[in-house]
């Protein structure tokens, strides 16, 4: 592939030459391929939770029920179904854009968000590393914590797999404010996320949360857990 500089200079050429040259210069750069950079995706802290949250709850992709022979816990497993550079060949990617019923996870069951799809398809496009101990969250202590920013996007990748939808795990519906706000408030939110003994650890599948999460949320409700 030719470097930008490359063809810049021949742009300046070819454009000594005249108008008809320099068409053929058009021609020349529309041929060319370009690099795309993919943004760094983390697997430990941003692709796995996902798949957890969304793939492995009772009955589906997990390591005791193994649907269609898929685990989704680990990343042997999601490798699987992926194709590292190759969007439309990986099959657990594809599923969740899908529009019959093969969709993953089904109609009827809390569904990934669009952002989310996106961080699996960059992902694989930048080779689908098995990438861990990488930091995706700043604890700046002189940050405001938002619910829309912050608090919801946490419940959206790491519960409302399990606790959302129609029918949520214990009946504990993560992807309602008001829900969020009393579970925080009352310490059973980030007691769960940092393994407090004195409540059930969550995500159930292992530690995926780093104690930067807790504190975000420890620091939400000093402020009185807006809905900001």
């Amino acid at each position: 592939m030719k470097s930008t500089m490359k063809i810049l200079k021949v742009c300046n050429r070819l454009a000594q030459h005249g108008v008809a040259v320099a068409i053929g210069a058009i021609t020349l750069l529309s041929g060319c391929t370009w690099d795309h950079i993919e943004p760094d995706t983390c697997f430990e802290s941003q692709v796995l939770p996902i798949f957890v949250t969304y793939c492995s709850t009772t009955g589906c992709h997990n390591a005791n029920d193994r649907a269609n022979g898929y685990d989704l816990t680990n990343y042997n497993g999601i490798m699987r179904g992926v194709t590292p550079k190759n969007v439309a060949g990986s099959e657990v990617i594809t599923a969740m854009g899908a529009l019959s019923e093969e969709k993953m996870p089904p109609s009827g069951f809390p569904q990934p968000s669009s952002d989310q799809i996106a961080t699996l398809k960059s992902w694989v496009r930048a080779g689908a590393a098995n990438s861990v101990n990488c930091s995706t969250v700043g604890c700046d202590t002189a940050a405001t914590v938002s619910y829309s920013a912050d608090i919801q996007p946490m419940m959206q990748t790491y519960c409302n797999g399990c606790h959302g939808g129609a029918s949520p795990s214990a009946g504990l519906n993560l992807s309602d404010f008001t829900t969020v706000k009393q579970t925080a408030q009352n310490g059973r939110l980030p007691g769960s996320m940092a393994g407090d003994p004195r409540y059930k650890a969550m995500p159930p599948s292992g530690n995926l949360l780093s104690s930067c999460y807790v504190d975000k949320i420890n620091k939400w409700v000093a402020a009185g857990a807006p809905n900001n």
